[in-house]
């Protein structure tokens, strides 16, 4: 009786551990995919919904969005709605949103804010305001700029305020692959100052690398000419004798025949078709970025419209 009942106890045990076990597995699986995500933002989020615009859903699949931008172009991104208020217009209020919260990754603060600055309660409509700062004034240009907006433009013409923030970080992160274009600088427009952004190019580093081993390899011949031992006039034609001795000549036919012909034709893209092909829109591939001084004094570019 005893070990019957012993046993009865041991198989208990086992499956209470295993149900256990299970529950641990489901609230793990729970936590990586709905906690972890946005355990790199810390407290603070990224989408601040102060006019009620967005579902609850909405803003979990928005925070998501945000964090997969980050994690993929290492640059910050912020989603704000507010209220329009009397003497700020939306470009002063998303401006000194985004100093104000500190937000931004690395020394220049570098990263992206759009905001929805909307009339008054219960309206629909609005302003929009893209805001950039540190290297995203240089990667996004006006001209960029100006397709993000007209992509935008179109989901909030039919209200679709969650749809177009999720368009904006689709649109920028690809911007952001694309780099800086050739020939871009920025213009201040408060004080008209230009500065042309320069980088190395790939041909120009290959071009500097070959210049170097060219030199290097000129050294190096000469060094080996000068303390080079000279053959005699007989040792020179010995070695020759030695080497035809072991020389000889075997033919052997070969035929070739073309069985398959195959022909591939490729299209060179240019700039503007690359662009065309993921964006709507067109237009010109102006490298300028023009900025302002917010009122903290921070350099900042940008645009929006209405809506």
């Amino acid at each position: 009786m005893r070990r019957e009942e012993r046993k009865r106890r041991n198989i208990h045990f086992r499956t209470v551990r295993q149900r256990f076990g299970g529950y641990l597995l489901f609230i793990g699986v729970l936590w990586f995919f709905f906690v972890c995500p946005f355990m790199s933002y810390g407290a603070q989020g990224r989408v601040f919904d102060q006019t009620g615009i967005f579902t609850d859903s909405e803003i979990i699949q928005l925070e998501r969005g945000v964090n997969d931008f980050t994690q993929t172009t290492k640059q910050d991104a912020v989603i704000v709605t507010a209220w329009a208020q009397t003497g700020k217009t939306a470009e002063e209020y998303a401006d000194d949103f985004y100093d104000e919260n500190d937000f931004g990754t690395g020394k220049t603060k570098s990263g992206v804010l759009l905001l929805y600055y909307m009339d008054g309660p219960g309206s629909q409509e609005g302003t929009y305001w893209i805001s950039t700062c540190g290297n995203m004034i240089q990667i996004m240009t006006d001209a960029k700029l100006d397709r993000v907006k007209n992509h935008l433009s179109a989901y909030l013409k039919k209200r679709d305020f969650a749809g177009g923030a999720e368009a904006f970080l689709e649109d920028t992160a690809m911007v952001v692959k694309q780099g800086v274009q050739s020939g871009q600088y920025t213009y201040d427009r408060d004080t008209g100052e230009i500065h042309r952004y320069r980088s190395i190019r790939w041909y120009e580093a290959a071009f500097a690398a070959g210049i170097s081993l060219f030199a290097g390899a000129a050294v190096c011949l000469d060094v080996k000419r000068r303390y080079a031992m000279k053959l005699s006039g007989r040792q020179q034609e010995n070695g020759l004798l030695a080497y035809r001795a072991q020389a000889g000549f075997h033919f052997t036919d070969t035929d070739d025949r073309l069985i398959h012909q195959f022909t591939t034709h490729v299209r060179i893209a240019k700039q503007n078709d690359i662009w065309r092909g993921g964006f709507p829109g067109g237009g010109n591939t102006s490298g300028r970025s023009t900025t302002h001084h917010s009122s903290s004094g921070r350099s900042h570019g940008g645009g929006g419209g209405r809506f």
